[in-house]
């Protein structure tokens, strides 16, 4: 052996050993920072988790309280209580409702799920909300459900509902309201979807009667 080679030897040893240890330490910071991204993810809930388990000893409360003294209307006052304590502990953190009876129809935040004849209100109002929605800061959760107004002297307006189309959204087939000056593709993008065909529907029901119709676009739900 030529000993002139021999401080190579001793670097290049010395280079892959701390190769070797540095391939170690940052396998071993990688695995430290998974188990901490899993574990802030398990317990990314714990603040809401406490503004909510005061809800559910309310709750506990108010069912106890509800069969000790049989008095229904104290009962409904009691859980009306929970309910408004239930939303101020979400809306602390970002929940709202979306706009109500009275407003505009928006495809962004409302889904029509019927209409009702009205000549004190243009088309498209919304005078009836089945389910209320929901959004989370500037994001819709979930969109109202909403009874519109139809007349037979509608009244122009960017908002006034021309006609209906059934577009698909992340929670299935939904029927949307196209307001004046928009096109369908527009009105299926604006409430979260995509248009399932180029038919436009004069009427809710006849939208329907075809939403009705069509197979359901997540089977596995339908056998769950």
């Amino acid at each position: 052996m030529n000993d002139s080679n021999l401080p190579l030897r001793a670097r290049l040893a010395a280079s892959e050993d701390q190769l070797a240890r540095t391939t170690a330490e940052f396998q071993d910071y990688r695995h430290r920072s998974r188990n901490e991204l899993d574990e802030e993810r398990k317990y990314s809930g714990i603040h809401l988790m406490h503004d909510l388990i005061p809800v559910l000893d309310n709750l506990d409360r108010a069912i106890l309280s509800g069969q000790h003294s049989g008095d229904f209307d104290a009962l409904i006052e009691s859980v009306e209580l929970v309910r408004d304590q239930l939303y101020d502990a979400l809306s602390k953190h970002g929940l709202r409702e979306v706009s109500g009876a009275w407003s505009p129809f928006d495809p962004k935040q409302h889904r029509v799920f019927g209409q009702k004849d009205s000549d004190k209100h243009p088309d498209g109002s919304v005078l009836e909300v089945v389910e209320q929605g929901y959004r989370l800061h500037d994001r819709v959760i979930r969109p109202s459900k909403v009874i519109v107004s139809r007349s037979d002297s509608p009244t122009q307006g960017e908002n006034q509902v021309n006609d209906y189309i059934i577009a698909e959204t992340d929670d299935g087939y939904t029927i949307v309201g196209v307001p004046i000056g928009s096109t369908a593709e527009a009105a299926a993008m604006d409430a979260g979807g995509v248009l399932v065909d180029d038919v436009r529907y004069k009427t809710f029901d006849e939208a329907q009667d075809v939403l009705m119709a069509l197979p359901s676009p997540y089977p596995e739900r339908a056998n769950d």
